[in-house]
């Protein structure tokens, strides 16, 4: 064994000695290790190995977990320190590597009852990395844990999570030394992992407790591999569990669950949705509440905190929250119900409006809160509000914490406000066939009628529940049934881009409501028909027949182009396109059955 000397004077074969003692004492007395550490120097890096064994009745051969390399370096010191640091020589690090790993344990001696041991798991993925680091040094400098002289049951899972590790770590990728790597190099990883250590342990807190003390290894197994790899080593600060407990306000579920927030030392606390955390002690109800950025989220918030300021009963699963004096530093019961009305109002128009989406109210500018705050005062009160524009009536685009809504404008009788309302909340909306005809010589339309795939996109307010609904109220015309089909080529455009099959669903309730009138040519129909099915089914037979006939010589070549990209013909779809003049390539070109082709040519 080498020796590394604090003083000339102390005698260090007694400090030796004294090291490998108090060592094999500590490890004794756990009744599962036997360790045969000699005080003379019995290999180059080595100063001997200890035994785990799975029972404490006898140590028969296949009662053997596993053996341990050790090496044990006494220190003699003046005062016993709480963390400890070590130059460890790199010819043996390069040994402990090739061999699998080692403990590397550190003993510090004051006197003959007073020491401390410390030690370092070292296993090949860290030894890869403390290599590296070392470059052409002759030492290198490790950091080590304190060792649980007393405490039994850690010491055995130590020695045995040392063991579980080993064994995974004895083949490591080679490009791989963290997780930045793992996600440049392009591998696709099934799942993660990382070892559990479990020994004498009984409650989930103190498995928790066990893996925030220490540095965890990542595994991975690559997609096509049964194995996995060591990718990284992190020290937990936080541990988060998800619990699928509901949170209620006088029977009102707030929440369906609560994230258990567990840091070293068994501090535990929990937290509802991404704001607000909230611990118990002492029968007492902290929480420190952060606003979160959208409407909903800050609703929820408010509900909970109110409640709990008025007394009203708060559940976290069966557990009841102590509310009495609940108080929340820097904000007034007044204020913070105030706040929630209005978030309640602002919600209850966007509802209105039929907006799904959520208010960012975190991301918006004084001027998009005020023309928020129009938009809500204006449709939830009825009254005016100040927004100009040129003309009586009018429609615009109004933006605000990324919603964006369509909105109708009328000025006040005095001019000097606008009344707002749901722009696809229209009524006797009007089209005429040419620009110069009255609008009383128009045909009924519903307000959809006039969306194309900007406005589908981009608006916020368009609601796709009402569609079919909103153009069937209309009465139907064969102009009116021209404008329907436009706007079911405009939504499959929509579902071009958002994949979503509830367009598909509306755009063949649209064809139907145009097919019973009998008035627009079949072969409008069941193309655009076929068109649909396409994106999410292979033709039947029948359908491929129909198509076939519509490639015959004779048929107007917009229809044989549109056959063959149906039929994946796109060889014939190429040269019956070259056919067409420009202005046919142009019309061609903005319908969505465009898309099946180009999508068909890049897949190839």
């Amino acid at each position: 064994m080498r020796k590394q000397k604090a003083e000339e004077s102390v005698n260090t074969e007694w400090v030796e000695r004294i090291a490998v003692n108090r060592l094999e004492s500590a490890l004794l007395n756990t009744g599962l290790v036997v360790p045969t550490i000699p005080t003379e120097d019995k290999g180059p890096s080595w100063d001997g190995e200890i035994r785990l064994y799975s029972s404490q009745t006898s140590f028969p051969k296949r009662e053997l977990v596993g053996r341990i390399p050790v090496q044990v370096k006494g220190t003699y010191v003046r005062k016993l320190q709480k963390k400890a640091v070590y130059q460890v020589e790199v010819a043996d690090l390069c040994n402990f590597f090739r061999d699998g790993g080692a403990i590397f344990f550190v003993v510090q001696i004051k006197t003959d009852e007073q020491y401390r041991i410390f030690y370092a798991p070292l296993l090949r993925f860290q030894l890869r990395r403390l290599l590296e680091q070392a470059g052409n040094q002759k030492t290198k400098q490790i950091s080590l844990e304190t060792f649980p002289v007393g405490d039994k049951s850690r010491i055995v899972r130590i020695l045995s999570d040392f063991l579980t590790n080993r064994e995974k770590q004895w083949t490591l990728l080679p490009n791989v030394k963290s997780l930045n790597d793992l996600e440049t190099s392009g591998m696709v990883v099934d799942h993660f992992g990382f070892s559990v250590p479990g020994f004498g342990l009984k409650r989930f807190d103190d498995v928790v407790d066990e893996l925030l003390q220490h540095q965890i290894c990542i595994y991975a197994k690559p997609s096509g591999v049964e194995a996995n790899f060591a990718v990284d080593l992190i020290q937990p600060e936080v541990i988060v569990t998800h619990q699928n407990i509901r949170v209620t306000v006088n029977g009102e579920v707030l929440y369906d669950q609560i994230d258990i927030i567990r840091k070293p030392g068994n501090i535990k606390s929990f937290q509802l949705g991404t704001g607000i955390v909230g611990s118990i002690s002492q029968n007492k109800l902290n929480f420190q509440y952060h606003p979160c950025d959208t409407l909903h989220e800050q609703i929820r918030q408010l509900r909970l905190l109110t409640a709990l300021m008025r007394g009203e009963p708060v559940k976290i699963g069966p557990l009841v929250l102590p509310c009495s004096d609940f108080k929340l530093t820097g904000h007034t019961q007044q204020e913070l119900e105030q706040r929630l009305s209005w978030l309640q109002t602002i919600a209850r128009v966007l509802k209105q409006l039929h907006v799904n989406k959520d208010l960012n109210l975190a991301k918006m500018t004084d001027e998009e809160y005020q023309k928020l705050r129009n938009v809500v005062i204006g449709i939830d009160k009825g009254v005016p509000v100040p927004f100009s524009f040129d003309g009586a009536l009018a429609y615009g685009k109004i933006e605000f914490g990324g919603i964006s809504v369509l909105l109708n404008l009328k000025k006040s009788e005095d001019g000097k406000g606008v009344y707002l309302s749901n722009f696809f909340d229209m009524e006797n909306l009007k089209m005429t066939a040419e620009a110069d005809q009255s609008p009383d010589d128009g045909f009924a339309i519903s307000p959809y009628i006039l969306m194309d795939i900007t406005l589908l996109s981009e608006l916020d307010n368009v609601d796709l529940n009402e569609i079919v609904r909103s153009v069937e109220k209309q009465p139907y015309s064969t102009l009116y049934g021209d404008r329907i089909i436009n706007l079911t080529l405009e939504l499959l455009k929509l579902y071009d881009q958002t994949k979503s099959t509830e367009v598909l669903d509306i755009c063949l309730n649209l064809l139907s409501f145009v097919e019973q009138h009998h008035d627009i040519p079949e072969e409008v129909i069941i193309v655009n028909r076929l068109q649909i099915e396409k994106r999410r089914r292979a033709l039947s037979a029948e359908e491929k027949e129909y198509l076939f006939m519509l490639e015959r010589p004779g048929i107007v070549l917009p229809y044989q182009l549109a056959a063959s990209i149906l039929l994946e013909s796109f060889q014939e779809a190429e040269l019956i396109y070259k056919q067409m003049s420009e202005d046919e390539r142009k019309l061609f070109d903005r319908f969505p059955i465009k898309n099946l082709w180009r999508n068909s040519i890049q897949k190839s």
